[in-house]
């Protein structure tokens, strides 16, 4: 439906509504380069929710946003008990991945990782006694859900579902963009991003999409640089990785090193003289391009292209000695004003709560003469 008005997804996203934008693998795998690992977080993100959570007594955590689980593999390294669900399965693959490469550590082998859905969280995940010490939903997740209905009934829905899963003292922390001042200004405030150190170089992009006089949707389209040393062995997330068997795919090349034969699962398949088989447009130019008939195309500024779960390079620029691979995406929000979201959250609890509200981890006062790039509510059930 939204994408009739405008495209509010990145090409091969399942196209039914936005229930999961990271559908293709192509976003995710982008998102785990960009987010790194847990060094990647910054030190004031991690000292302010890690003294938060102390100081309320939390030890069982319900991360309902973990994504690639760079949240929660920081919390169970701190001694947290953490379950850890998200609704996309190319996200969590990720964290399931860093689960079992260290399972052999208990904190990491107790770590219980689900797929579940906020509409449908009290079926997707059992919740222990009256419920969580903590419940955590951050990196501006909660804004991924759309409001297709246009009465906001899914958000309110999830709020809902989300804070049954909070115990009575437990605390909720959720967080979301300062949407206030993108709909104002038509862009992000300036500041730099207060979760990730990211030694890559970023772009985003802004639209805001209006329906009926009222924002429906905003959407941002990130590009991320990164740089490769020239000669350097590229990491694992450049690499032309096959997910099943771990081998390397030659730089456009589908042939098996000492086999001589084309990968059977491309079923680009040679006729014993060598010839390529017809039927399979299996050809390569004169100049050695790839034909656009398996869509492995160059973008004019020779950026980098994703395709069928692999990091294709198709281009590089060249700087300072580096080849500068650029990944880009597009992700979709829904644009929460601030006492909007209050409202939503003090009903979510039905009123038997307590709320602060924090800009980029400090005291917000509002009016103030900083603009906060992120607003973060922590909500407290009364006892």
């Amino acid at each position: 439906m939204v994408d009739s008005v405008y495209r509010t997804r990145s090409l091969g996203v399942a196209a039914v509504g936005l229930p999961d934008q990271y559908a293709d693998g192509k976003a995710a795998k982008v998102w785990q380069l960009y987010i790194g690992d847990t060094r990647s977080r910054t030190e004031e993100y991690k000292s302010w929710v890690v003294s938060l959570l102390k100081q309320h007594g939390c030890q069982r955590i319900l991360d309902v946003a973990c994504g690639t689980g760079v949240d929660s593999i920081m919390l169970v390294e701190e001694g947290f008990k953490l379950v850890s669900v998200d609704a996309s399965d190319k996200m969590l693959k990720y964290a399931l991945k860093a689960r079992w490469e260290r399972r052999k550590e208990q904190a990491f082998d107790q770590w219980v990782i689900e797929e579940a859905n906020w509409l449908t969280l009290p079926d997707d995940v059992e919740k222990p006694g009256n419920g969580f010490d903590a419940v955590i939903c951050l990196g501006n997740s909660f804004a991924h859900l759309p409001d297709f209905k246009g009465d906001q009934s899914d958000q309110k829905l999830a709020l809902q579902n989300i804070a049954s899963m909070v115990k009575p003292g437990g605390i909720l922390i959720i967080d979301h963009r300062n949407y206030d001042y993108i709909l104002e200004t038509g862009k992000a405030p300036q500041g730099k991003n207060i979760y990730y150190k990211s030694d890559l170089t970023q772009d985003i992009s802004t639209s805001v999409l209006w329906v009926n006089n009222k924002p429906h949707m905003i959407t941002l389209d990130y590009t991320v640089q990164v740089p490769h040393p020239e000669g350097h062995q590229s990491t694992p997330e450049l690499r032309y990785e096959r997910e099943c068997e771990g081998r390397v795919l030659p730089e456009l090349k589908y042939e098996r090193e000492r086999e001589g034969r084309v990968l059977p699962e491309l079923k680009y398949e040679r006729e014993c003289e060598g010839r390529v088989l017809p039927e399979l447009k299996y050809e390569r130019e004169r100049e050695g391009r790839v034909l656009p008939e398996l869509r492995y195309e160059r973008e004019r500024e020779a950026e980098f292209y994703l395709i069928s779960g692999f990091c294709l390079r198709s281009g590089i620029r060249e700087s300072a000695g580096l080849h500068c691979l650029n990944l880009k995406f597009r992700l979709s929000y829904y644009p929460h004003r601030l006492d909007n979201f209050k409202e939503l959250l003090r009903e979510a609890f039905g009123g038997q709560c307590q709320q602060n509200v924090y800009g980029d981890f400090m005291s917000y006062t509002p009016g103030q003469e900083k603009a906060p790039c992120y607003f973060i509510h922590v909500v407290k059930r009364s006892a």
